[in-house]
C-alpha cells in the first residue's frame, strides 16, 4: 500500500510546471500558423500577378497572330492581283497588235475611198481603177474584220477569266473551252519563250466548280514552269491532260524542264518558300493554289517524279461541287 501511494505521488504532475510549457508550445504553433498564413497570402498574390501577366502576354500574342493573319491574307490578295496584273499587261500588249493593224487598214481604206471619190466626181474614174479599188476594199475589210475578231476574242477571254479571278463564283463550265481561254490569256507570257503548251481534254466535259480557281491553278503552274523550269529561250513542252471518273476531275500537269528535287516536293507548298527570290518570287503561288484546291474545291494536289525529267503535278477535285460558300483563304502550312 505504501509503495502504491508512493508510485502515484511520483506520477502526479504539477500544473504549475506544465502550464508554461503548454503555453510555450501553443505560442510556437500559433507563430507557425501565422507564418504559414502570411506565406500563403504571398503565394496567392504571386499567382494573381502571374495570371495577370499571362493574360496580358496572351492578349499580345492574340493581337500579333491577328496581325499576322491579316498580313498573310493581304499577301494572298497581292499574289492574286499580281497574276491579274500580268494578265492585264499581256492582254493589253496582245490586243495592241490587231487593233493597230485595224487602224492602219482603216486609214488606208479611207485614203483609197477619198481618191476614188475624187476620180468619180471629176469624171476621171477608169474601169481598171474601180476594179482595183473593189479588190483592195474587199481584202482590207477582211483584214479589219479578222483582226477585230481576234481582239474581241481576247477581250472576251480576259473579261471572263478576270471576273472569275475577282469574284470566285461557282458555275458550270465546259472545261476544254475554258482551259483554252486561260491559255489564250497566258499567250503573251508564252510568246516570250520557246515553250509549246498542249491541252488534252474532252470537248464535252462539263464541271460545276469555281472557274477562278481553275484559272489560278493553270496560271500559277505555267508561270512556275516559265520562271523555274527552263532557261531563257530554252525549248520545251508543257502538257495539261484532263481525265475524269464518275465523280472526279483529274488534271495531270507536266513539263519537260529541270524538274523538282524529291526533297522539295513537300516544301514547295509551304508559304514563302521559293527558289527564285532573286527574280521577284515571294513563294506564295503554290501555297495559294494548294489551299484553294483543298479548302474550296475539296480536292488535292501532289507533286511527283516523272520517268523523264520535268515537273509533274496531279490535281484532283469533285466534278460537281456542292453548294458551299467560299471560305477566305488563309496561308497554312
Amino acid at each position: 500500500m505504501h509503495k502504491l501511494l508512493e508510485r502515484q505521488l511520483k506520477l502526479h504532475i504539477d500544473p504549475a510546471e506544465v502550464l508554461p510549457k503548454w503555453q510555450a508550445f501553443l505560442q510556437v504553433v500559433n507563430d507557425a500558423y501565422t507564418q504559414f498564413e502570411e506565406e500563403y497570402i504571398m503565394i496567392e498574390h504571386s499567382l494573381d500577378f502571374t495570371s495577370t501577366e499571362l493574360m496580358e502576354r496572351n492578349q499580345k500574342l492574340t493581337e500579333a497572330l491577328n496581325v499576322l493573319k491579316e498580313t498573310q491574307n493581304s499577301l494572298v490578295q497581292v499574289e492574286k492581283m499580281a497574276v491579274l496584273g500580268q494578265l492585264v499587261a499581256g492582254v493589253a500588249h496582245e490586243i495592241n497588235t490587231p487593233l493597230g493593224i485595224s487602224v492602219t487598214a482603216s486609214s488606208y481604206l479611207k485614203d483609197k475611198l477619198e481618191h476614188i471619190t475624187t476620180l468619180f466626181q471629176t469624171n476621171a474614174l477608169k474601169k481598171s481603177e474601180l476594179e482595183d479599188f473593189l479588190m483592195n476594199i474587199g481584202e482590207t475589210v477582211n483584214l479589219i474584220g479578222a483582226n477585230l475578231l481576234r481582239a474581241a476574242n481576247l477581250i472576251t477571254s480576259f473579261k471572263q477569266t478576270s471576273a472569275d479571278q475577282t469574284s470566285e463564283e461557282k458555275r458550270v463550265i465546259r472545261l476544254q473551252e475554258y482551259l483554252t481561254e486561260v491559255v489564250n490569256s497566258l499567250s503573251p507570257a508564252l510568246k516570250k519563250t520557246k515553250l509549246k503548251l498542249q491541252i488534252n481534254c474532252l470537248t464535252d466535259l462539263s464541271v460545276d466548280t469555281y472557274p477562278g480557281i481553275v484559272f489560278q491553278i493553270v496560271a500559277n503552274l505555267v508561270m512556275n514552269s516559265i520562271m523555274h523550269g527552263f532557261e531563257p529561250q530554252e525549248e520545251g513542252h508543257i502538257t495539261l491532260t484532263v481525265t475524269d471518273t464518275d465523280t472526279e476531275i483529274i488534271m495531270d500537269y507536266a513539263d519537260t524542264g529541270k524538274g523538282i528535287p524529291e526533297q522539295l516536293h513537300k516544301k514547295i507548298f509551304e508559304p514563302f518558300f521559293t527558289t527564285a527570290r532573286n527574280k521577284g518570287g515571294i513563294g506564295l503561288g503554290l501555297n495559294i493554289i494548294y489551299n484553294k484546291i483543298v479548302q474550296t474545291l475539296k480536292g488535292n494536289i501532289i507533286c511527283q517524279n516523272k520517268a523523264t525529267k520535268g515537273a509533274n503535278f496531279i490535281i484532283t477535285f469533285p466534278k460537281n461541287l456542292k453548294n458551299e460558300s467560299v471560305s477566305k483563304c488563309e496561308i497554312v502550312n
